[in-house]
């Protein structure tokens, strides 16, 4: 009873990488980078989501180092555009704070996309659990 429609709300959300140095290699996480929103410095990757505008639920999602541009991840995530933003940003806020998505678990891109993943799946179905749950008899 659920259908994602035409209209795609994009954006992107910073998740935290430990900057120190203090690991046997004696490196930062190569695939992480840092960059500078506003005035404060940030380290770590980024989580580009793809929503769909009348339902809240994620539909695509791309992980990239947190320098990459918003704009480059487009082609990834738009399915069509639509303006309104609070919904994508609903879907971060269940992400970060419901399944704590707020810092990153392991060493590279790759693994930390994988949990990514699985995380946006589960907040697809924590977003609809009320409607689930009224089609269950």
């Amino acid at each position: 009873g659920i259908k994602v429609s035409t209209g795609t709300i994009v954006d992107a959300s910073i998740i935290h990488a430990p900057s120190s140095t203090k690991n046997q290699d004696k490196q930062r996480d190569p695939e992480m980078h840092q960059t500078k929103k506003g005035n404060q410095w940030y380290f770590g990757m980024k989580a580009h989501i793809g929503v769909d505008s009348r339902t809240k639920l994620i539909h695509s999602l791309v992980a990239s180092a947190a320098n990459v541009h918003d704009s480059q991840a487009l082609p990834y995530l738009l399915h069509a555009k639509s303006r309104v933003r609070a919904r994508v940003e609903h879907c971060f806020q269940v992400i970060k704070q419901v399944f704590g998505f707020s810092k990153v678990r392991y060493r590279g891109l790759g693994k930390n996309l994988h949990r990514l993943q699985a995380t946006c799946a589960l907040a697809n179905l924590f977003m609809v659990r009320r409607q689930l749950l009224r089609e269950c008899p």
